[in-house]
């Protein structure tokens, strides 16, 4: 069983989980040179004021297994409506499902949020069997997405637990 790691810009092992996950599926390497250009833009002590400060909560969460990430979605969400939405890159892994359930574990009970979105692509019909079994709400297509959505009131407890790495 992996661990949630929420990914922090100014850490570069996690700058090079990112980098070696995206050359193993294959991805363009946006997602890591947007961590660094964060990084590069502002002091961490500034960015850590600012994260607590902000209503926007924007977070990388990986599933880590023995120091590699197994899965990996964006996070965003609003801290004074308490709602977030979860997107993750169209990769074909098992993993991926884990990874939703843990981040909207973490969401719902780490950060408090209400509800959470997850936004599928319509072909995933696996993940959409998955988050169905796992009480999510089909809220149906927009811009060829499938929308799901986690309320805390129906939140049943998912597989693993989610761990925020020592910054």
């Amino acid at each position: 069983m992996g661990k949630l790691t929420i990914i922090n810009p100014y850490n570069k092992n996690h700058i090079e989980l990112i980098k070696d996950f995206e050359k193993e599926y294959q991805l363009d390497s946006s997602i890591s040179n947007s961590l660094i250009e964060m990084s590069l833009s502002q002091p961490e002590k500034a960015y850590q004021a600012a994260k607590r400060q902000d209503n926007a909560i924007e977070e990388y969460i990986v599933l880590e297994e023995n120091l590699q990430v197994k899965g990996l979605c964006l996070f965003y969400g609003e801290k004074d409506r308490k709602v977030g939405l979860i997107t993750f890159p169209s990769i074909s892994k098992s993993k991926i499902k884990q990874t939703i359930l843990l981040a909207t574990n973490y969401a719902i009970e780490h950060i408090g949020m209400l509800e959470v979105l997850i936004d599928v692509d319509k072909d995933a019909k696996d993940i959409q069997t998955y988050l169905e079994k796992h009480d999510f709400e089909n809220l149906g297509e927009e811009s060829s997405k499938i929308i799901y959505l986690k309320e805390k009131e129906s939140k049943k407890t998912g597989e693993g637990s989610y761990h925020e790495s020592i910054r």
